[in-house]
């Protein structure tokens, strides 16, 4: 069973391309990572990028990603002329908007000067962070401008459901799946309100996800070099080795097993705070989706596993009443618990 977390493939895939060649461009990696300044910028910008996806940008995502298939944009009744116009909208928006223009230059002088440099000052660093997320607020909002003016309300909807049928196979979720349960301006109040609430926590877990995410990729270029590999050709490169040394190298094996299980602690605490949130409806709605989903998120969820390798399932969990299994989305206790106490109101200040 191939196995590599979803964390490992973002970086190849981020954010429209644009932000891929600044934040992670695997061939500059041996250079960033000899670099303090480098390693930084590279930081920063990977969790500026999973930051930006938890506070909505999820769905406007995955439209832009390669790995969505002709059969998976079908199954969403996305037709090649609405892909092709998304496309060709983000390109010009790209090419012709002065202020990403400004911004990639910018970033592209940081990405070079943290290959050469070993120190900068604080004020500089703190400018460098600024223009990051500048950088991934102004993509965000080209995106979901371009998605909402191509697609219908329909296929939007179809986008969100299929993300929550299959919110387990991502630690990072974006709140705006959420929508598809057709949330009231108090919910959405709500969940900001816990968003903001566990923004500690969620800083700590990105923290600790790219920290160790930076370590992986230094051992796949340490295996690499030693191989007289010095470019990789292709992502599928960086997946070959992942999976190899997945397979051979324990300690590669413990700080992968490390992401996983830190991963997985923050995402099912989060995810709970936002069930508590829904109605007895929509939490039916939700384990609807989740239990039985429609074919189109059948379809969005096997290639969300594939991506991550995750196709197989191993068959020998025992779940306790509160265990959640990977991939699994609700654990059994608190399935149980809603069934028999209904929503559990939290005291915020628009109820």
């Amino acid at each position: 069973m191939k196995t590599f977390p979803l964390t490992i493939v973002l970086p190849a895939m981020l954010l429209l391309g644009l932000t891929a060649a600044t934040f992670a461009q695997d061939n500059n990696f041996p250079k960033i990572r000899k670099s303090p300044v480098g390693q930084q910028v590279w930081k920063m910008g990977m969790k500026e990028f999973l930051r930006s996806f938890s506070d909505g940008a999820g769905t406007s995502f995955w439209i832009g990603q390669e790995f969505l298939t002709k059969q998976v944009r079908a199954a969403w009744d996305i037709s090649d002329e609405q892909h092709k116009q998304i496309q060709l909208s983000l390109h010009n928006a790209l090419r012709e908007n002065p202020e990403i223009s400004k911004l990639q230059a910018e970033i592209n002088s940081f990405h070079r000067l943290g290959m050469n440099v070993d120190h900068v000052d604080e004020e500089t660093m703190i400018y460098i962070q600024d223009t990051l997320q500048k950088t991934v607020s102004s993509l965000n909002n080209i995106a979901g401008n371009n998605m909402e003016n191509a697609l219908t309300s329909e296929q939007i909807r179809k986008m969100k459901e299929s993300q929550l049928a299959n919110m387990g196979s991502m630690w990072i979720f974006s709140l705006s799946m959420f929508e598809a349960l057709d949330l009231t301006d108090d919910q959405k109040r709500e969940m900001e309100n816990i968003r903001k609430e566990l923004e500690p926590e969620f800083e700590q877990a990105l923290n600790n996800l790219v920290d160790d995410e930076f370590v992986l990729l230094n051992m796949v270029w340490d295996t690499l070099e030693k191989e007289g590999i010095t470019e990789m050709q292709s992502n599928l490169d960086e997946i070959a080795m992942r999976e190899k040394l997945l397979t051979e190298n324990s300690e590669y094996k413990k700080i992968y097993e490390k992401i996983q299980s830190q991963s997985q602690s923050f995402s099912s605490k989060f995810k709970i705070k936002m069930f508590d949130v829904l109605t007895d409806s929509q939490w039916t709605r939700l384990q609807r989706l989740i239990d039985d989903p429609p074919e189109y998120a059948k379809i969005f969820g096997k290639e969300v596993r594939k991506m991550r390798g995750d196709e197989e399932k191993p068959s020998a969990w025992q779940p306790g009443p509160n265990s959640w299994r990977p991939g699994d989305p609700i654990p059994e206790g608190y399935r149980q618990q809603r069934q028999e106490r209904g929503r559990f109101p939290r005291n915020v200040q628009s109820e």
